[in-house]
């Protein structure tokens, strides 16, 4: 060969391996890519549990104010007039001998038309 046939040779190896440079840097690159968006440790995985770290956070302070609320009413269940009272307020119950009354609206004809009821024609 004469020397112009190497010189146009070595410039298509040199095309070539240019050529598969950026197909490996542009694979690379796509690889890489993936692993830190779209993998199992990558950045939309990241986001996600972020998002549900805030979401248990609330619900722990949610949890935490609600325990609080029930220590408080368990410490108030020592006095037994708490008690009694809990007892008759939640529970209806009555102490022996105590007389129960219980009052009935007069006008049932309005209750029962606000419940979406007619109320009942006298003769």
């Amino acid at each position: 060969m004469t020397r112009r046939g190497k010189t146009v040779h070595a410039v298509k190896a040199r095309r070539r391996r240019f050529i598969w440079a950026a197909v490996g840097t542009v694979a690379l690159a796509a690889l890489l890519a993936y692993v830190f968006v779209f993998s199992r440790h990558g950045y939309l995985r990241r986001r996600e549990l972020l998002r549900e770290n805030e979401r248990l956070q609330t619900e722990l302070e949610r949890l935490r104010a609600e325990n609080a609320r029930l220590r408080e009413e368990l410490s108030r269940l020592d006095d037994p007039e708490a008690v009694e009272k809990l007892a008759r307020e939640e529970l209806g119950l009555v102490k022996e001998g105590e007389t129960v009354y219980r009052f009935v609206e007069k006008d049932k004809g309005r209750a029962n038309a606000q419940e979406g009821q007619t109320a009942p024609k006298r003769p």
